[in-house]
């Protein structure tokens, strides 16, 4: 939704900058996104398969870390 509201808006889109959650040193997107990869790669019209293979090493990490926390096996 984010990637066709910015494409959509031809530039009218703008990124909260007030203060969110106590910071004001970056825009709130990044923070709920866990930092500035998916404001950059949507301002850059990212297509949807090159963002999600861009994020595949994290998730792949995060798969295996939290493997020994799962109470039933995958």
């Amino acid at each position: 939704m984010l990637r066709a509201t910015w494409r959509l808006g031809q530039g009218a889109m703008r990124w909260r900058t007030e203060p969110y959650e106590f910071v004001s040193d970056r825009p709130a997107i990044d923070l709920l996104a866990g930092g500035p990869w998916l404001r950059e790669a949507i301002e850059a019209q990212t297509s949807l398969a090159e963002m999600t293979a861009s994020q595949e090493p994290q998730r792949a990490a995060f798969v295996a870390r939290r493997r020994k926390f799962l109470l039933y096996p995958e």
